[in-house]
């Protein structure tokens, strides 16, 4: 990480984790992130700490504390926050649990937002069956998460062109696994690990 202001920004989600039993945003990567850049970055907002406050008097630990939740932390804390919030909303409707028409509206929604270039990336309910897609379904229903519709790749092509993108990536199951999960199945053939049955993923860009 070379750029200074996303260091800065990585340590206040860092120094926040570190610090708090309750969290505004928890971060529980962000000091691996770092790594030794942690520390050099704590000793110098420390020797900065006249700088940030002229009139300071205290320890070297309570002037870093200030600092970072006065000058440092808020903006960074609220901004994470907001989008995770905005994000796990989001997940509560993804594509499994909304109707053909609701999934219609939220890709052309997300394409009304999107500029011309721009990236979509998600998985689907492919529509077929077997032994597995159906445990799974059975198992969402049982959870009061019923998937409403099922998709063909053809039909996933049609929406996405009809709302302006154009799939650049379609992996179905057998794709993922081999693609993703390869290296883990190698290292730990007592263990393997697969793509879960009945989903395909999409990379798709937009062209309009």
């Amino acid at each position: 990480m070379d750029n200074m202001t996303a260091k800065v920004s990585c340590f206040a989600r860092a120094y926040h984790h570190k610090q708090n039993t309750i969290h505004i945003f928890d971060d529980s990567v962000a000091a691996a992130i770092l790594m030794d850049d942690y520390d050099e970055i704590a000793m110098n907002m420390t020797a900065g700490v006249n700088f940030f406050m002229p009139d300071f008097k205290g320890t070297k630990e309570e002037g870093l504390r200030l600092i970072v939740d006065k000058q440092l932390s808020p903006s960074v804390l609220a901004r994470s926050a907001y989008c995770e919030g905005k994000l796990l909303r989001e997940k509560e409707k993804d594509c499994k649990h909304l109707t053909k028409e609701e999934f219609n509206q939220l890709l052309s929604h997300i394409s009304e937002m999107l500029t011309e270039g721009s990236t979509l990336c998600f998985d689907y309910p492919f529509d077929e069956e077997s032994h597995e897609t159906k445990t799974n379904r059975a198992l969402a229903s049982c959870a009061g998460e019923q998937m409403k519709a099922l998709y063909s790749k053809q039909e996933i092509q049609f929406l996405l062109e009809k709302c302006g993108f154009t799939m650049e990536e379609h992996l179905s199951h057998d794709e993922m696994t081999a693609a993703y999960f390869a290296k883990y199945n190698e290292a730990n053939p007592s263990h393997p690990m697969e793509a879960p049955a009945g989903v395909h993923y999409v990379f798709a860009r937009k062209h309009i």
